[in-house]
């Protein structure tokens, strides 16, 4: 009886994201492929065999997201949804939309290239009285093909921060410069990014806040023989704070994600399961922020 329950449950989960695909409109597809994302309840670090849905990711069979759901956890009740558009069939991303329950946008995200096909602005979109307002851009430098170079901007156009991005062997530095007038007191931020043989194996950054105070936060990665992350540690100010042990199916598909306090007690259990569909649902274009929020 319970895994007839687990299987109905994902039956109309599954069928939830089609219907929101199909009221968002997106782009027409042969066949979907839908992830879900499940919270596993603890007791003292063991598992109890009772699970939650945390959130489900729809994509095509070419990989490219197309719906990401969240959801309350314990109770299985949507959130909001994130919708997204792409560039004819390729990977580029143009729109980012987020919606609550009640299929009121709450958030815009409009990417733009140049010719050569690099990212050179987002812009994020939030409701103001009656339309959508420009509250952040992020503007993009780069030389000789490679990111050198981030601003970012307020709803008034003055800058909130300044990247700076430098390379040399396998180090790769960001020098962040904040304006004084943020939320975190930040002054700057220094990451610093090593990688062996293109993988990412640590990355390290370094706070500076306005009264002085400093915080360091070092993640480093491993790796299993297949190229894909098995195990990251996380340390504030030199002091583990935790472990994240990721397994894999031998397919390369994500299996089960489990995080470790530093004593290595189990503190959250997420697994993973798969569905995948072929359907036919109606095509849309992204939404028209110039219009009104009413129409």
């Amino acid at each position: 009886m319970e895994t007839l329950f687990k299987l109905s449950n994902m039956r109309k989960t599954f069928l939830l994201a089609l219907l929101l695909l199909a009221a968002c409109g997106m782009a027409a597809q042969d066949s979907i492929r839908a992830v879900n994302s499940f919270s596993n309840k603890l007791v003292n670090g063991s598992i109890t065999g009772k699970k939650f849905l945390i959130d489900q990711k729809t994509y095509d069979l070419t990989g490219r997201l197309l719906l990401l759901i969240r959801y309350a956890d314990t109770v299985a009740k949507i959130e909001s949804y994130t919708r997204y558009f792409y560039a004819d069939s390729s990977d580029r991303l143009l729109s980012e939309e987020t919606f609550n329950l009640k299929r009121e946008v709450s958030e815009v995200k409009r990417y733009h290239y140049n010719d050569a096909g690099q990212l050179m602005e987002i812009r994020i979109y939030a409701p103001g009285k009656d339309r959508m307002q420009n509250i952040q851009t992020e503007k993009f430098q780069y030389t000789d093909g490679l990111l050198t170079g981030k601003t970012v901007l307020g709803a008034t156009g003055k800058w909130q921060e300044k990247q700076v991005t430098a390379r040399q062997d396998s180090i790769e530095t960001t020098l962040i410069k904040y304006h004084k007038k943020n939320p975190e007191q930040l002054k700057t931020e220094t990451i610093t990014r090593i990688y062996r043989n293109g993988k990412l194996v640590s990355k390290n950054s370094q706070k500076l806040y306005r009264d002085k105070h400093q915080l360091t936060r070092e993640v480093n990665f491993n790796y299993s023989a297949k190229g894909d992350v098995s195990d990251k540690f996380i340390r504030i100010d030199g002091l583990l704070t935790e472990h994240i042990n990721y397994n894999w199916y031998s397919d390369g598909r994500l299996n089960l994600i489990k995080h470790y306090d530093p004593d290595e007690q189990l503190t959250k259990f997420i697994s993973h399961s798969f569905v995948e569909r072929v359907v036919t649902f109606t095509e849309e274009t992204m939404l028209d922020l110039s219009k009104p929020l009413s129409q």
